[in-house]
């Protein structure tokens, strides 16, 4: 049996530390690759929820908020202009809230939190008013109706009656109404 010299148990050595550090580079480059690919995927979200954010603000148009005030207190009084502007500020937020899902998949949020967000919006940016409600249930459809966030909307909605606007505004005047009083 030949014995090896101790350069060559040396060079045997060498090269079998040069081979452990060339997998783990490239192992430390995959994993480089692949942050990035998640880091392009979540920045083109961003970019297209951006886009479709300028498009639904301009067509809710330059005073969102007077249809959701007809919507609260006086619905009948809602032109058919005032009912698309509703419903496109129901489709923004529908739009939104459908990507939250892909920031708990990506744990940019924890699903608690996620679900807690969800319940606030559904009292009040879906069930706001009763047009507003109404809306969400006709649009919810087109996306299916399965998605969790869907659902948990839902199940918020049955809990209260859709007049969340209306009894602040009541709450405000009363408010206003006794300072009056008191003046």
């Amino acid at each position: 049996m030949d014995h090896l010299t101790f350069a060559q148990l040396l060079g045997n050595y060498g090269e079998f530390v040069g081979a452990i550090a060339v997998v783990a580079t490239l192992a430390y480059l995959a994993v480089q690759i692949r942050q990035n690919s998640q880091m392009l995927a979540t920045d083109m979200i961003s970019r297209s929820f951006e886009l479709a954010l300028h498009s639904h603000i301009a067509t809710m148009g330059e005073n969102p908020m007077r249809a959701a005030a007809l919507a609260a207190t006086n619905p009948d009084e809602l032109t058919d202009e005032e009912l698309l502007v509703l419903t496109r500020t129901i489709w923004f937020w529908i739009d939104f809230d459908s990507k939250m899902e892909l920031n708990v998949a990506n744990g940019l949020m924890t699903r608690e939190f996620a679900d807690k967000y969800l319940k606030i919006h559904a009292k009040y940016l879906y069930g706001h008013n009763p047009v507003s409600a109404l809306a969400w249930h006709e649009l919810k459809h087109d996306l299916g109706g399965d998605a969790r966030w869907i659902n948990i909307v839902d199940n918020e909605l049955s809990n209260f009656d859709n007049d969340t606007d209306a009894m602040l505004v009541k709450k405000l005047r009363n408010l206003i109404e006794e300072r009056h009083l008191a003046d």
